[in-house]
């Protein structure tokens, strides 16, 4: 919201900032500032946020970690449901874990559905998918940037 013209506060608060004297910073402040820049270019790429890893370290993250997440659902937990299951456990416990695991594998079923119709599509469908996403995420942000740039205006 804009501040009004003659705002009573705000020209207290302006005056009275404007007052007080500068303060320096300590001594060795941009000493450290700068080590910790330095240290922060110099760390190895993987400790670094995603968004900054080079396209071929993201491309291979994103395959990669859904691949592991299938191979880690169809071979270790099978082992570990016969395991539970086998178990002297609580009825509750085991009805949640079995509830748990018809959702995982309702999930992995969904994953493979996906799979097979991405490996069998044709790239022009795929393309034109892609687009049509494309297109409804782009008209979302212009029309939510448009919607934003007119309520600001108003105020």
């Amino acid at each position: 919201m804009k501040p009004k013209q003659n705002d009573p506060l705000e020209s207290w608060a302006s005056q009275t900032l404007r007052q007080l004297p500068d303060r320096r910073a300590p001594a060795g402040l941009s000493r450290g500032v700068m080590a910790e820049i330095q240290r922060r270019q110099d760390a190895p790429w993987y400790t670094q946020p995603w968004m900054e890893w080079n396209l071929a370290a993201k491309l291979a993250s994103a395959t990669a970690l859904p691949a592991l997440g299938f191979v880690v659902w169809d071979m270790v937990l099978p082992a570990v449901r016969e395991a539970v299951l086998s178990a002297s456990v609580t009825r509750e416990a085991a009805t949640t874990f079995q509830t748990a695991l018809a959702v995982g594998d309702a999930a992995a079923s969904i994953g493979r559905a996906g799979w097979l119709t991405l490996s069998h599509a044709h790239p022009m469908i795929l393309a034109g998918v892609a687009g049509v996403f494309a297109l409804a995420w782009f008209s979302t942000l212009g029309l939510g940037t448009a919607a934003w740039r007119l309520a600001r205006n108003n105020d």
